[in-house]
This record gives C-alpha cells, sequence and structure tokens, in this order.
C-alpha cells in the first residue's frame, strides 16, 4: 500500500467538488481509509480496503486532477473492501459500486436529515465483483441478523 501525503489538500478538494459532506470526510481521514498519494505528479486520492484486523489489504486509486485516472493497486483483493464503519451497532449495511458511491450515500444521508448517518455501514464493491458482499467479514457478530440493503 502507498504511505499517504503530507498534504491531503488535492484529495479532499477532489472528494467536496464531489460534493462528499466534511463530516464523513473526517471520518475517512481518521481511519485513513481515504488518503491522497501522488504518483508521478499526479495527486489521486487512494480509498484502502482493509482486512478483519484492520490491516490494509488493497485499494483503489482515482485522480484527482482534469486528467481521469482510475485504477485499483496491484495485488488488491476485493474481498477487502473500502467500508465505512457504524459509530454504534448497526444491523445495516448499505452496498454501493465505488467508494466515492458510499460516500455519497453517507454524505445524503447528513444533506436530507434521513436519520443518524453513523448508525449504518457502509460497503463499495469497488467494482460489480460481489466478492466484498460477505458480510460475515464485515460484521461477525451480527451474521445471522444483518440486513443488506
Amino acid at each position: 500500500m502507498p504511505k499517504p501525503d503530507k498534504n491531503n489538500y488535492a484529495a479532499t478538494a477532489y472528494l467536496r467538488k464531489r460534493c462528499i459532506h466534511p463530516n464523513v470526510l473526517t471520518v475517512c481521514k481518521q481511519r485513513e481509509s481515504c488518503i491522497r498519494r501522488a504518483s508521478k505528479d499526479h495527486p489521486n486520492c487512494v480509498f484502502v480496503g482493509r482486512d478483519g484486523n484492520g490491516e490494509a489489504k488493497g485499494g483503489s486509486l482515482r485522480g484527482c486532477s482534469q486528467i481521469q485516472f482510475r485504477r485499483d493497486i496491484p495485488g488488491s483483493k476485493k474481498i477487502y473492501p473500502f467500508y465505512i464503519e457504524a459509530a454504534a451497532t448497526a444491523d445495516t449495511v448499505e452496498v454501493y459500486e465505488a467508494p466515492i458511491d458510499a460516500m455519497s450515500g453517507a454524505s445524503l444521508k447528513i444533506i436530507q436529515h434521513t436519520g443518524n448517518w453513523r448508525g449504518v455501514h457502509y460497503l463499495a464493491l469497488g467494482g460489480t465483483d460481489y466478492a466484498a458482499l460477505d458480510v460475515s467479514y464485515i460484521l461477525p457478530e451480527h451474521n445471522a441478523h444483518c440486513s443488506v440493503s
């Protein structure tokens, strides 16, 4: 996994331009699930996928500049998805195709005042591969009672 850059401005600006709420960005930055990493002088957002122990196991890159750039980090496994964990016990996982979509879903909950945005887990498949839907990996203690929407 690439190390994060000290200056996260380009990634933050890119995600704010995509209407990601500052509260969502704060949580993702604190957990280092969304970081900035420059590659060949091009700023990228890195959406980090972690295992059950919180160890980074993969991620996807999205360009933060005018040049459209999308790629998975070599060696990444889709079974380790980008996700935003609920703040408390929750039995609902909202599933999205991409990390930005998951962040947008959380942002919409805040903007529309449709409930506690931290009361739901947000999971991004990282494409259309269903490998990340092993909900028992994300919510082992709720496996029998988990609702995926």
